[in-house]
């Protein structure tokens, strides 16, 4: 009786479905071959259009996201290693701070805020899951704090730019941070992705955790914290 298998057990090549080698620029991929119950080890070359597999980490997604007090950070999973993307300036880092278009566009932008101080939004995460009454205000702050209707929703900010005003969700500037981020990540990795890990600058904070959970929705994205 002759039988032939690949081991997809064998650690003898780095691999995640099956084993493959590339020698040459020929791929060959590891078989057993029995022979009255003999096993023979050897190499079967198999056809180059097979791409080469890539060790990912399991149930892990391949964007994460930091969101810090001031400052955010992106990272990707891409070559086997994970990769923390340019932001501002060729910095590892984005702005956490929101200017806004003369259409009231947000633009995730730390120059804006210098440029337009009386129009801008940041310290977000020390808004972001907290009803109006456990925020802290600073005096500096260009914006007002109000609360929203429904207080699971979280609080609003209402910006003035001459006589006109302008009123945003906290959770909607954060979803908008996200789905920022998470496209500028998904044009590095080259695929499309709906997962994406967040981690916060506190993360037993468990209003900010359930916030994020509701976010959730509105970015169209699985939020795993």
């Amino acid at each position: 009786m002759v039988e032939t298998r690949a081991n997809p057990d064998d650690p003898w090549i780095n691999q995640m479905n099956f084993p493959i080698a590339n020698l040459n620029h020929a791929i060959f991929i590891k078989m057993e071959l029995k022979i009255d119950d003999k096993m023979i080890m050897f190499l079967s070359e198999v056809s180059p259009e097979i791409p080469k597999t890539i060790k990912v980490p399991k149930k892990e997604p391949l964007i994460h996201i930091y969101l810090g007090n001031k400052k955010c950070s992106v990272e990707i999973f891409k070559d086997n290693k994970w990769q923390v993307l340019d932001g501002m300036s060729g910095r590892k880092w984005f702005y956490l701070s929101f200017g806004f278009t003369n259409n009231w566009i947000p633009i995730l932008s730390g120059q804006l805020k210098k440029d337009d101080r009386h129009c801008c939004v940041f310290d977000l995460m020390k808004i972001l899951g907290k009803k109006l009454s456990q925020i802290q205000v600073d005096p500096s702050w260009p914006f007002k704090v109000l609360e929203e209707v429904d207080e699971s929703e979280g609080v609003l900010v209402r910006l003035q730019r001459g006589d006109q005003t302008h009123t945003l969700s906290v959770n909607y500037l954060i979803a908008s941070v996200i789905k920022i981020l998470h496209e500028h990540a998904e044009n590095k990795l080259g695929i499309n992705t709906d997962a994406v890990r967040i981690t916060v600058c506190d993360e037993n904070d468990e209003d900010i955790i359930e916030a994020l959970k509701k976010i959730s929705k509105e970015t169209g994205l699985e939020i795993i914290c």
